[in-house]
């Protein structure tokens, strides 16, 4: 997950600051939002057990995620700098806590 976060912070600085200047971009760690995208056929089944522990282990509840959402992109932080990063620590299901960079 290290490296996933690494290669998301660069290519949303990448992008702000070479492509799209006059956009600001967000991003949230981790942006894993539990789903049961692996009952659809979408990875092999053989990846499915894999996908579905995963999601269970790290992946946020689409409410929580859409409201936790909502919060950053009202936030004044947000709009500081043209890539803006949040590390998501779910404290419970319902509270969270964000550290910014």
């Amino acid at each position: 997950l290290g490296t996933a976060a690494t290669l998301s912070d660069t290519w949303l600085q990448l992008m702000s600051d070479k492509h799209y200047p006059e956009i600001g971009f967000v991003g949230t760690f981790p942006g894993v939002v539990a789903t049961d995208v692996a009952a659809h056929g979408t990875f092999p089944k053989w990846l499915d057990p894999f996908i579905e522990k995963s999601m269970k282990a790290v992946g946020l509840d689409p409410a929580f995620c859409g409201r936790l959402h909502a919060m950053i992109v009202s936030s004044p932080n947000a709009a500081r700098r043209p890539a803006t990063f949040f590390t998501v620590n779910q404290v419970s299901p319902t509270s969270v806590t964000l550290e910014g960079r």
